[in-house]
């Protein structure tokens, strides 16, 4: 194997997590700098989120926000949403896949025991797997990891 470019990224082979904010900016760097990356990515997400009905989800969560009083004004709808999106809702069926309702579909659910549907918003892991490829592929030609001599050392 040959050593890599001067204007490669090196990055040990088992990087501190997080990762320090040098490594982080440069990597981000690198990833906008790439014309194709960012609207790749965009699309990417874009249609997975969509093939997983998780907008709609979104939608019929607001909705339900708003019409059970538990969100009077869109500030509300948006932190309510935010919160389940990341820690999922209190009530939602043990052992419902992420981002699958009990019946197998997108945010959807039979119900969460006080009559109200159980709506999962968290974003479709599968629309998270198919963002990390892109990220990997945009970043494959530019990262060397294992920190061999030869790169731009980014630690």
């Amino acid at each position: 194997m040959s050593p890599p470019s001067p204007d490669r990224i090196l990055i040990p082979p088992s990087p501190p997590s997080p990762l320090p904010p040098n490594l982080l900016t440069t990597l981000t760097s690198a990833l906008l700098s790439s014309t194709s990356a960012i609207p790749h990515l965009q699309s990417t997400l874009h249609s997975t989120a969509q093939s997983h009905h998780w907008p709609d989800a979104i939608h019929q969560r607001a909705k339900q926000l708003i019409s059970t009083g538990q969100a009077t004004t869109p500030q509300e709808v948006m932190a309510q949403l935010l919160l389940e999106a990341r820690e999922g809702r209190k009530g939602m069926p043990g052992g419902m896949e992420r981002g699958k309702g009990q019946d197998g579909k997108s945010g959807s659910g039979s119900g969460n025991g006080n009559g109200e549907q159980v709506i999962d918003v968290r974003f479709p892991e599968e629309a998270v797997k198919a963002g990390k490829e892109v990220v990997r592929g945009a970043l494959e030609g530019i990262v060397d990891v294992g920190g061999q001599e030869g790169g731009k050392d980014a630690r």
